[in-house]
């Protein structure tokens, strides 16, 4: 289950639409203001989320003050921040508060959303990323290279 929070009709459409024709199946519930995200988790009958996904241009605030008061009413779930193309400072700020992932509001957003939404849920169980673990190749990579013989095997 996914908590939108999302204070622009259009986007909100573009992400329902998005998450609607994609492979992977997403209960999302819109939200359109942080007050009434927060007062829908705070009502047992509203269930448990799973990831909330939190818009780059919320009224009442910003999106990290929305993860701010997210994570102050201890829930347990991932956190995915949207931001606008190119904004590094805005993924950074985003990491540093504890967002699990971070998605641009770019060309390639619908198709992304529901591969990172995915990968912020993998994360918050504990499931290794998908790919390869290029600290790990690096850290290792002298062993790896003592180990080849001449003959290449």
């Amino acid at each position: 289950k996914v908590l939108y929070v999302e204070d622009h009709p259009e986007q909100a459409e573009r992400t329902r639409r998005a998450l609607q024709d994609g492979a992977l199946p997403f209960d999302l519930t819109l939200e359109n203001s942080l007050l009434a995200a927060l007062d829908r988790l705070d009502r047992p009958e509203a269930g448990q989320f799973d990831v909330a996904l939190i818009g780059p241009r919320l009224a009442q605030g910003d999106g990290l003050r929305a993860l701010a008061r997210l994570r102050e009413r201890s829930r347990q779930m991932a956190v995915v921040q949207i931001v606008e193309p190119g904004d590094q400072q805005a993924e950074e700020t985003a990491r540093q508060a504890g967002v699990d992932e971070t998605l641009a509001l770019d060309e390639d957003y619908a198709q992304r959303l529901p591969v990172v939404l995915q990968q912020a849920l993998d994360r918050l169980h504990g499931a290794p990323a998908p790919g390869i673990d290029y600290r790990s190749l690096v850290e290792n990579a002298a062993a790896v290279v003592g180990r080849v013989g001449a003959d290449g095997a």
